[in-house]
């Protein structure tokens, strides 16, 4: 649930993702809807898949309560996926946006450049999504998805960068 006051981090894991381990990997947004029942809620605070050949999938449901529209950035935090495909749905089922984003893709290329896989999501008034993220990878991985302000995000950026120039001043040092 995201409401006009709501303005900083919201963790997605702890209570609010469903998931889905598509072995096959092949499996493309037209199956993935078609298979809903089959998303079981996230096992953990941050979901672990460790060296699998599957795609993880993520399914949030998204309820903007607000009477004012409102952008949103979904940052997906672990910056390893090979790929990552996110599919925002409104409540009759209608794509709203897709991205495509993943280390293997050129970093231009992301809606907003940032370490982290990070998009925007415009939501309208009291209107309800189904957001979903198709991600695979060659290493383990880690499901850390979190909603922002993005003035809040913003923020919490700078304090990340501010933090990282003191730490590797102080190794120069």
């Amino acid at each position: 649930i995201w409401t006009s006051d709501s303005k900083s981090e919201l963790m997605l894991a702890r209570k609010f993702l469903d998931i889905y381990e598509d072995k096959s990997a092949n499996l493309t947004i037209e199956d993935i809807r078609k298979i809903e029942h089959e998303f079981v809620p996230a096992p953990s605070t941050i979901p672990v898949f460790p060296f699998t050949q599957s795609a993880i999938w993520s399914r949030l449901k998204l309820h903007h309560q607000s009477n004012e529209s409102q952008q949103v950035y979904m940052d997906i935090e672990y910056s390893y996926f090979d790929h990552l495909s996110i599919f925002q749905f409104n409540q009759d089922g209608t794509l709203v946006k897709q991205w495509e984003l993943g280390d293997t893709l050129p970093f231009d290329k992301r809606p907003i450049q940032d370490h982290s896989f990070v998009v925007p999501l415009q939501l309208k008034p009291t209107t309800s999504y189904n957001i979903y993220v198709r991600r695979d990878a060659q290493e383990a991985m880690f499901l850390v998805e979190s909603l922002w302000s993005p003035t809040e995000y913003r923020e919490r950026d700078r304090n990340e960068q501010l933090l990282a120039g003191i730490f590797y001043g102080a190794m120069l040092i």
